[in-house]
């Protein structure tokens, strides 16, 4: 046993135990640095994915790891979120993403306008704001049609408009708990 061993111990994870989610608290994984596999009512969230040996954007560059994760992209249970605080190589690890995205952890990365109702209503939002629209020509799709989407499914739902709402390009709004409020 190395000093590095018994310093920093790495120890095997029982991976079983996400396969619930804990009736109280939160259930929480450090697997290095800045990712961490989290657990409460009912989601796991993963920060950071950072799996590879080094944290670089080259292979057999950069700065290594001390040790090594315990372990693996593919032990872990499905993750409903995938939080990247920054866009530094030691929170965000381009090959890790792209495993996890392989092993449909991470599964889509976008919702349609009907999805993101369903989201709101699901999280009891009080009030959504529709973005990722009408910016960049990214799908085959007029770039008003997520906007005009997302009226629809409001109205088809029979929601108050302000509880779902978008805004324009540079447009600051303030959302209170009766929904969409114009800045004075």
């Amino acid at each position: 046993m190395t000093e590095l061993d018994t310093a920093l111990p790495v120890l095997e994870p029982d991976m079983t135990v996400f396969e619930k989610s804990p009736l109280s608290g939160i259930r929480h994984l450090w697997i290095g640095h800045s990712t961490s596999l989290i657990q409460f009512d009912g989601i796991t969230i993963l920060t950071d994915p950072v799996f590879s040996d080094r944290c670089s954007p080259i292979k057999f560059v950069g700065n290594k790891r001390f040790r090594p994760t315990p372990c693996s992209i593919e032990s872990l249970p499905k993750v409903d979120l995938v939080l990247i605080s920054n866009a530094n190589y030691d929170h965000l690890d381009y090959a890790s993403v792209v495993a996890l995205k392989e092993r449909d952890i991470m599964g889509s990365m976008h919702a349609d306008p009907e999805q993101a109702v369903t989201i709101h209503e699901d999280l009891r939002s009080q009030a959504s704001i529709g973005i990722h629209w009408g910016t960049f020509s990214l799908a085959y799709e007029p770039y008003l049609e997520p906007r005009e989407l997302l009226g629809a499914e409001i109205e088809k739902r029979n929601m108050k408009p302000s509880s779902f709402f978008t805004v324009s390009h540079g447009e600051i709004s303030l959302v209170g708990a009766d929904g969409y409020n114009d800045i004075d």
